[in-house]
């Protein structure tokens, strides 16, 4: 059964009625908007793009027989119970993700783990290191770490937190624990993502400690788009597309939100504005002198992940006539494999390469045809069969030259959850703040939801 709703976020004030502009229809502003809506405010949601949905992308061209790709968020589970929230007010079908053998590639060997023999791990692992193996090493190293996070909120955590895990790296973290390099490599093979070189260890583990709170992934039946669909037709009279924002400006009595559209030049005011953007996308966005120092230094040196996926269309999902799952862990230049149509009908099948930081610079720097021929070769490593029922493919990037995304997701480097994060969700005057980034579990779609109904909950309340 899906969990229920938090108690504490049923409901959203009502508060004095007020003119709201909300900047940006990805899944926070579309949250906002709808939230404020049903408080009995005024709303305008304003989009730069011609669709909803912002990193929740459904890739459905140039696939046939009805296949799918998620070009953004892929799947959640039960511990997003704000985004089921939705979901079921929707009524929205999922699907649920069959579980087969698990397929790693490390070190240059393909590993099938079907839970009847423990691996032959390969590398320049110590005795002790091989065998503990992937899951072993895992808790020896990081299970008590997951658990400190698990416990987040409780007096004086954050401040140990902080101290502990913050201004470090989780490779380093395990470094300094005594974890050889290829051991270090293998516990990555773990990790949701690829590249933590670059990430705060406090992220990687809060992050970590949600996805493991939970069992079994689902996806929406017929694409992930089908959510923000659903909350674009609900708001049809308050969402604009097509509008770019330029600049927001504020006095003590009224805000301003100076658009283009068509290449004409609008002002908009409002009591309160709802900024529901990556702050990638709002550091070109002009602001006045109303933002404090650390609010304005957030905005300008927040990272975001640059993201190349890579998608080959497969003539037969080969892999699951031997029982195994498509999505797979690697440390080959290909990084993370995602199988896309596991719970779809149709014969043909989706994989997608998916690489983050360096390994998607690399990938798009080639062109869109070479892109599908590595990844073919690369990903044959890991799933033989790819290059002889291989049809063709695309790539989607989600990197600076994306102008209404600017990247994939928030990324805190060392030290900079310290530096940023008391500053990133805090309102501004009568200028507000959501986004997966303004959240504890940055990156995520409940993350996003969160922030949605804070900054809902925010605007209603003020005065």
């Amino acid at each position: 059964m899906l969990a229920s709703f938090p108690s504490a976020l049923r409901w959203i004030p009502i508060g004095k009625p007020k003119k709201v502009i909300v900047v940006g229809a990805g899944l926070a502003g579309l949250i906002a908007g709808y939230e404020l809506v049903q408080a009995g405010h005024d709303v305008t949601i304003l989009e730069a793009s011609m669709r909803p949905g912002g990193r929740i992308y459904t890739v459905r061209d140039p696939f046939p027989d009805h296949l799918y790709a998620e070009g953004g968020a892929i799947d959640f589970g039960a511990a997003y119970t704000g985004l089921l929230y939705y979901i079921r007010l929707f009524n929205i079908p999922l699907l649920e993700l069959p579980s087969r053998k698990e397929v790693l590639f490390f070190r240059g060997k393909r590993i099938v783990l079907d839970g009847s023999t423990k691996p032959d791990w390969p590398g320049a692992l110590s005795p002790d290191e091989r065998q503990l193996g992937r899951d072993g090493l895992f808790e020896k190293y990081l299970g008590s770490a997951m658990r400190e996070i698990g416990q987040g909120g409780a007096r004086g955590w954050l401040e140990t937190a902080l101290q502990k895990y913050d201004h470090t790296t989780l490779q380093a973290y395990l470094r300094n624990r005594g974890l050889s390099e290829d051991a270090v490599a293998l516990v990555s093979l773990t990790i949701n993502g690829q590249d933590f070189d670059h990430l705060s260890a406090l992220q990687s583990l809060t992050l970590e400690s949600f996805y493991r709170s939970y069992t079994g992934a689902m996806t929406m039946k017929g694409g992930n788009d089908q959510l923000p669909n659903a909350f674009a037709q609900a708001l049809t009279s308050q969402l604009q597309y097509g509008n770019i924002v330029v600049k927001i400006t504020q006095n003590a009595n009224k805000a301003r939100v100076s658009c283009l559209k068509s290449g004409v030049q609008n002002e908009m005011e409002a009591d309160r504005v709802i900024c529901a953007i990556p702050f990638s996308v709002l550091r070109h966005i002009e602001m006045d002198s109303s933002l404090s120092p650390g609010k304005r230094e957030a905005i300008e040196k927040l990272q975001y992940e640059p993201v190349m996926r890579v998608y080959l269309q497969l003539r037969t999902r080969f892999w699951n006539q031997r029982g195994e799952e498509g999505t797979s862990s690697t440390d080959s230049a290909i990084k993370q494999v995602v199988d896309h149509t596991s719970s779809q009908a149709w014969t043909r099948g989706i994989l997608e390469a998916q690489m983050e930081a360096e390994a998607g610079k690399r990938a798009h720097a080639m062109s869109p045809e070479q892109r599908i021929a590595w990844a073919a070769e690369k990903m044959d490593e890991v799933h033989p069969g790819v290059r002889a029922n291989l049809e063709g493919g695309t790539s989607i990037t989600w990197d600076d030259n994306t102008p209404f995304a600017r990247g994939a997701w928030a990324t805190y480097a060392p030290g900079d959850i310290s530096r940023f994060f008391p500053h990133v969700a805090t309102p501004e005057g009568r200028v507000h703040f959501a986004g997966e980034h303004t959240s504890w579990l940055a990156t995520t779609l409940e993350g996003a939801v969160e922030s949605g109904r804070r900054a809902a909950a925010e605007v209603s309340l003020a005065g």
